[in-house]
């Protein structure tokens, strides 16, 4: 008998410690895509840090200086974000709270695969750019104003035309 319990041993301290090394292989640190573009902000109305990712990279209003583009998580576990811009040329930010992205990580229109929900558009004689949005969420939604200047799919781009912020449907 005391063989038998002596060999149950055995194996359970081998299970316990090969299941213990998996637990603890598989537990590295998450990594975050575009990490170089993450930021934790405090939300004072979540009461927490929020990931965002900003972008200056891009001139939107024609001005020759880049503007900010910001994606602000909204602290879920499975984090959604809504883009916000910042134009050189404007006092306010323009806050495009109703599209909902889960993948905020920017592409060129040559970079650009099925699956890109951001991408970045250059005109192809002004050089002026505009920002591609394929929202791809159940929770997004185009909001009334849009759909009153006839903005009806989930594909969206979003320019700068006379000083205006224009959003018009896209589909590339």
């Amino acid at each position: 008998m005391s063989g038998k319990l002596g060999f149950l041993a055995m194996v359970s301290f081998f299970l316990v410690n090969s299941v213990w090394a998996q637990a603890t292989s598989s537990m590295d640190e998450p990594t975050i895509p575009n990490a170089a573009y993450a930021v934790m902000k405090y939300d004072s109305i979540l009461q927490t840090e929020l990931l965002t990712y900003q972008y200056k990279e891009w001139d939107f209003d024609g001005d020759y200086i880049n503007d900010e583009l910001i994606f602000i998580g909204n602290g879920g576990a499975h984090t959604y974000f809504y883009p916000m811009l910042r134009l050189s040329t404007q006092k306010d930010s323009i806050a495009f709270t109703s599209f909902l992205l889960d993948m905020p990580y920017p592409v060129t229109a040559e970079e650009r695969v099925p699956s890109s929900q951001v991408a970045i558009i250059t005109h192809p004689t002004t050089n002026q750019k505009s920002l591609y949005l394929h929202i791809d969420s159940q929770w997004g939604s185009i909001p009334k104003i849009l759909k009153a200047q006839g903005v009806a799919i989930y594909q969206s781009l979003i320019s700068c035309e006379k000083g205006a912020v224009v959003v018009k449907d896209a589909e590339l």
